[in-house]
């Protein structure tokens, strides 16, 4: 019986009815079979090193021809002035004239232009070997809360800083200038801590679990956020400013420029706007079906707030008329949405691979596709972003 039982398992291999399972050994997609076929490396998920994965990659052998890519695709985008060159930084500032000469202030490019001018490439890809919980970026910085503690890259990928802990990191949120990093661990520890040139500054105990971190535009004030309650911090110290309560499970909230105004969305759909003081000066209460709304951000005067959902939407309200909101379409779920420092743009990054930027009457500038999609991901007002793929704990940094 055994025999008969031996031959017929032959005959269906042979037949080709019963196959093999051909490794997949880099992870990519293609199966090592498939590698070989294509003349692919199986042991790497990108061969030539081009940045994009081999499946994904018409030329997978060629790194001088990476294939088409929806990087900068500027929808309605109005021509930008010759006068203004292409950049991807801010201009260096000249050197400081004799105070008796009288020199003309160069004028200024806004954030907007500059990620008008920008076009991202992966820079770097660093194998963590850890998950990553929240990614958090700054003009030239980057923080990450990942499983062992906190740390600090720049932009190239370069580690600046690392600040273990003994319980698991949970959120992050750097200063204006990148300099110190604020970040709370698992929700039983119940900490606030800052940390800058490689030392702890202070920390700051919690009456419950932090389930969110912001800090102002002048990077004078940090706020964490206790299910119903925004408590605001002075950065310097940790010492308590205010606590607002505000009468619903905080699903996000941001900070204005001078943290006059705090933007909160709910867990139970609605989007509302406080002053510091913890007066409420509007609050819209959601659509008649149920959305779940992931992030929001806010102008630096407060007159606009931003809200992504799963509704395949970021939200746009204005002060002015806060019960019609402004609804900017996407292909997938919204989960991260930006405020530039400037107020010239808004952002919101979506799952179906993109990053919209939207100005204040909701127009959208410019779309420009990340690639892929990460787990989680941030970017610098500029236009630089990182991400996170916790299928793999790497972390791309693209610049």
């Amino acid at each position: 019986m055994k025999r008969i039982l031996l031959i017929l398992v032959l005959l269906l291999l042979l037949s080709g009815c019963i196959k093999e399972k051909i490794p997949d050994t880099d992870g990519d997609g293609w199966d090592d079979a498939q590698e070989a076929r294509a003349g692919t490396d199986p042991t790497k998920v990108d061969t030539d090193g081009d940045g994009i994965w081999d499946p994904l990659d018409p030329n997978p052998l060629d790194p001088a021809i990476p294939g088409k890519k929806e990087e900068e695709k500027l929808p309605e985008t109005p021509p930008q002035p010759e006068a203004t060159p292409p950049a991807t930084q801010p201009p260096a500032p000249s050197p400081t004239p004799p105070a008796t000469e009288e020199v003309s202030k160069p004028v200024a490019e806004s954030y907007l232009d500059l990620v008008l001018n920008a076009s991202p490439t992966q820079v770097a890809d660093v194998n963590l070997r850890e998950q990553v919980s929240e990614l958090a970026a700054s003009e030239e910085r980057v923080g990450i809360a990942a499983e062992r503690g906190f740390y600090l890259f720049d932009f190239k990928g370069e580690q600046l800083a690392f600040y273990p802990t003994q319980t698991e990191p949970k959120h992050v949120v750097l200063s204006p200038d990148g300099h110190v990093l604020y970040g709370a661990t698992a929700a039983w520890e119940r900490t606030l801590y800052a940390f800058s040139g490689g030392k702890l500054l202070w920390k700051h105990p919690a009456e419950d679990a932090i389930t969110g971190i912001a800090v102002s535009g002048n990077g004078e004030v940090v706020g964490y956020s206790t299910y119903r309650k925004i408590h605001l911090l002075n950065a310097s110290d940790g010492s308590t400013l205010k606590e607002i309560s505000v009468g619903t499970d905080i699903a996000a909230f941001a900070l204005t420029r001078e943290a006059g105004y705090v933007a909160v969305a709910g867990k139970d759909g609605s989007v509302s706007l406080y002053t510091s003081e913890g007066e409420r000066v509007w609050r819209w209460e959601g659509y008649t079906f149920k959305v779940e709304i992931f992030d929001v951000a806010v102008s630096g005067d407060g007159s606009h707030v931003a809200a992504g959902t799963d509704y395949f939407r970021a939200l746009l309200f204005s002060s002015a008329s806060p019960q019609l909101p402004r609804e900017i379409k996407t292909g997938a779920e919204v989960i991260d949405v930006f405020a530039a420092p400037d107020d010239s743009y808004f952002a919101a990054v979506s799952y179906d691979k993109n990053i919209y930027y939207f100005s204040a009457d909701g127009k959208v500038l410019l779309k420009r596709s990340y690639g892929r999609v990460y787990s989680k991901i941030a970017f610098s007002p500029a236009g630089d972003y990182v991400a996170a793929d916790n299928s793999i704990r790497h972390v791309y940094f693209f610049t």
